[in-house]
C-alpha cells in the first residue's frame, strides 16, 4: 500500500520541508515555539556513529508524527510540534534480514520546553532468528519461494516481517532482548502451519527456526455493510486469531471481503476507523482447515 503510493507521498512531504525551511527562516517566532530535537547515534560497544537509522517522533500516546534520517556522522534532526511530551524511535533501516541490524529503541520519552532538546542514544546490534521454511503438498516437500515470516515481540509488541528467497531460506535480525512468536506463510496460500514461540533472545544470539507448512488453510468472504447496504469506499479489516495472535490485514472496495491463507482457529475481524465509519471489532467464530466461512459484518458510521 504505501509502496503504491511514494511518488504522491515524497512530492508533498518534499513540499512542506521547503515551506517549513522558508517559515522558519522569515518567522523566528514560530520557530522557539517549535523547538528542536536533536542527537547523535552511536554504536554501544565502539562509540562510533551509525548512518543506517531512522528517528520517529510520535505523541505521548504514541499518535505518529513524522520521521527523519540519521546523516553519515550519526546525527539527527528534527522540529518538535511544541511544548509537551513525545515519544522517540530508533529504529535500523537496514532489511530486516541485515543480520548486522540494530536491535530497535521503540520507546524513548523527551519533554519539550521552551528550548532545543538533545537526546543522545546508543544501540547495540541484535539478535537474529532464521532458518528455512517449506510446503508439503501430497507428501513432497519443497522451500516455500517467497514466504512471509513474521516475528512479534511478546513484551515489546515490535513486529518484523521479511519474505523468504527462492528457496525459503530467511532471515529475521535486529531482534531486542525478548521472547517472540514466529509465523510463517505461503505466499501461494496452498499451506499453513502452527506458529513458534522463542524464548529469550538476546542481543547478538541467533536461533534456528524452521516450518514445514502441510495444513490447507482456511478462508473468509462476505461483506462489509454500512446502514442496510454495502459499505462505500475502502475499509482495513484485520482478522485475528485469538488463540495465536497472528493477523491479517485486508484492504476491502465496495464492501467485497475476501481473505484467503489463515490458519484455523477462532477469530474476531478488527476494523479501523476511517472513510466516515467508527472502528468497531466483531467475533466471527472458529475457522477450519480447507474451509470458508461466510461473514457479513455491520459498521457504524460517526
Amino acid at each position: 500500500m504505501l509502496a503504491r503510493h511514494r511518488p504522491i507521498a515524497v512530492a508533498l512531504v518534499s513540499f512542506l520541508v521547503a515551506l517549513g525551511v522558508m517559515v522558519g527562516v522569515s518567522s523566528p517566532v514560530q520557530a522557539v515555539d517549535r523547538p528542536e530535537l536533536y542527537g547523535r547515534v552511536t554504536d554501544a560497544s565502539t562509540g562510533k556513529p551509525i548512518k543506517t537509522v531512522k528517528v520517529l517522533l510520535f505523541t505521548d500516546d504514541f499518535t505518529y508524527i513524522r520521521q527523519t534520517k540519521v546523516r553519515a556522522n550519526g546525527v539527527y534532526e528534527m522540529t518538535s510540534p511544541g511544548a509537551g511530551r513525545y515519544r522517540l524511535q530508533f529504529v535500523d533501516a537496514r532489511p530486516a534480514y541485515d543480520t548486522k541490524a540494530y536491535a530497535a529503541r521503540l520507546d524513548v520519552p523527551v519533554r519539550v520546553g521552551s528550548s532545543a532538546v538533545q537526546k543522545n542514544v546508543r544501540l547495540h546490534r541484535g539478535g537474529a532468528i532464521g532458518g528455512t521454511v517449506k510446503v508439503k503438498i501430497k507428501g513432497k516437500t519443497r522451500g516455500a519461494k517467497n514466504a512471509l515470516i513474521r516475528a512479534i515481540g511478546s513484551s515489546s509488541g515490535q513486529v518484523i516481517t521479511v519474505n523468504a528467497n527462492k528457496n525459503g531460506e530467511y532471515a529475521l535480525a535486529g531482534l531486542g532482548n525478548d521472547s517472540y512468536r514466529v509465523f510463517a506463510y505461503d505466499s501461494a496460500k496452498r499451506r499453513v502451519g502452527k506458529s513458534k514461540l522463542v524464548r529469550k533472545v538476546k542481543l547478538r544470539s541467533w536461533h534456528k527456526v524452521s516450518f514445514v507448512l502441510a495444513k490447507k488453510p482456511s478462508a473468509i468472504r462476505g461483506f462489509v455493510r454500512a446502514g442496510g447496504a454495502k459499505a462505500r469506499g475502502v475499509v482495513y479489516v484485520t482478522a485475528v486469531n485469538k488463540s495465536t495472535g497472528e493477523y491479517w490485514v485486508q484492504k476491502v472496495s465496495a464492501g467485497n471481503l475476501s481473505m484467503r491463507g489463515l490458519t484455523a482457529g477462532s477469530y474476531r475481524l478488527e476494523v479501523a476507523a476511517g472513510n466516515g465509519y467508527l472502528a468497531d471489532r466483531f467475533t466471527i467464530g472458529k475457522l477450519r482447515p480447507g474451509r470458508t466461512r461466510d461473514v457479513t459484518i455491520s459498521l457504524r458510521q460517526g
